[in-house]
């Protein structure tokens, strides 16, 4: 199965193509411009490049959150009209899990951090597990959830391994003996998107076209004062 996947949680994102699980070729959307005007511009001509028509993708893989409201918005709306405009088939990726995958598979639990900004985290927490077959990989224990930032990291266990976005601000927030993945590993990635997307389909998971929707976690800033003012 050909795979297009899209990566538009944060400042920067990224695109990828796959086949099942092999790496076609991933490109960064342009770092000065936002996603809506790099996104598909990126997308024609990675699939050009590749030889693919637009119809050549088979599942259109996409992070839903947490992260950036405005990227989210952008990223979910591209991966359904592409979808429906070539009857392709859709798989929402939680965020987290994406950087999760991306993660050395040392120790038995891994926590993920992204930065919600106002003192406040996105995190999940992840276990280790093994197939029969020998294969490892980090598999979420918990929901994905909205938590204070600095009554998370004092919760942290020793043995902690942490990784996400998040350190780019709070690193100085783990306290040893916690370990910190190697910070190329922190961002979210449309290759990683791909590989958990693929993962999700082998294990017969879908994800209806009319119901993806991104996962934010809270209201908008917007939102919130709205409700504040009818209150």
């Amino acid at each position: 199965m050909n795979i297009l996947a899209l990566e538009t949680s944060d400042k920067s994102g990224s695109v990828a193509l796959f086949h099942q699980n092999r790496l076609i070729g991933q490109r960064q959307l342009p770092a000065d411009q936002r996603s809506a005007q790099g996104l598909v511009p990126v997308i024609r001509e990675m699939l050009s490049t590749a030889g693919w028509q637009p119809n050549t993708p088979r599942l259109v893989a996409i992070t839903v959150g947490p992260g950036s409201f405005t990227g989210l918005r952008i990223g979910v709306a591209t991966a359904k009209v592409l979808a429906y405009a070539t009857a392709a088939e859709v798989m929402a990726v939680n965020t987290l899990d994406a950087i999760a995958l991306q993660a050395p598979l040392v120790g038995e639990r891994l926590f993920v951090a992204m930065d919600a900004f106002r003192q406040e985290l996105f995190v999940a927490t992840y276990e280790r597990l093994e197939k029969p077959e020998g294969e490892s990989f980090w598999e979420r224990s918990e929901p994905a959830q909205l938590v204070g930032a600095e009554d998370w990291f004092k919760s942290l266990p020793a043995e902690a391994m942490v990784t996400g976005p998040a350190l780019q601000k709070y690193s100085g927030s783990v306290k040893q003996p916690a370990m910190i993945v190697e910070k190329e590993y922190w961002n979210p990635s449309a290759t990683s998107v791909a590989q958990v997307a693929w993962r999700q389909y082998q294990r017969g998971e879908r994800t209806d076209l009319w119901g993806l929707v991104p996962l934010y976690l809270r209201k908008s800033a917007a939102e919130e004062k709205a409700d504040a003012v009818t209150k």
